[in-house]
């Protein structure tokens, strides 16, 4: 969530390697902490009861995996375009778009209580409203001049 905010924040600041010199190094030291303080991991022979086909075509499940996967075609249609445009038409640094990324996320975090309330109190498919409306607009930015870098 904070990542294309600091990301930014750093290669404003340092230039274009510098964020990924940091993300390699605490990477490298999360990896040492794992190895040195997490306890051994028992094997427990517990039979499973479920194939994987049957847990994944599960409906509660696919409907989790349909969210999460719009969710990241969402991202993934938002990034690599809508930088460009922010920084063409508006003359944004890279701080900034990276803000207004974090301001995304940020919605997210603050907006999913409400909706995970939504679908538990009503229906299950709701919890697929969120991620299909911005979805169908992308459909619709094709024929939109003010997106378009």
């Amino acid at each position: 969530m904070l990542g294309p905010l600091i990301g930014g924040a750093l290669y404003f600041a340092l230039g274009f390697g510098f964020p990924f010199y940091v993300l390699g190094g605490f990477l490298l030291i999360a990896s040492l902490v794992a190895v040195f303080l997490l306890p051994k991991q028992i094997e427990d022979d517990l039979p499973i009861t479920m194939s994987y086909w049957t847990f994944i075509t599960a409906p509660t499940v696919f409907i989790c995996l349909l969210c999460i996967a719009m969710g990241s075609m969402s991202m993934g249609f938002l990034q690599p375009t809508l930088q460009p445009h922010l920084e063409k038409n508006f003359q944004l640094n890279t701080f900034v778009i990276g803000l207004v990324f974090f301001c995304t996320s940020a919605f997210y975090a603050l907006s999913a209580p409400f909706w995970g309330w939504l679908g538990d109190k009503y229906v299950t498919t709701t919890r697929l409203l969120p991620n299909l409306l911005p979805n169908l607009s992308f459909a619709d930015v094709e024929r939109k001049t003010f997106i378009v870098a």
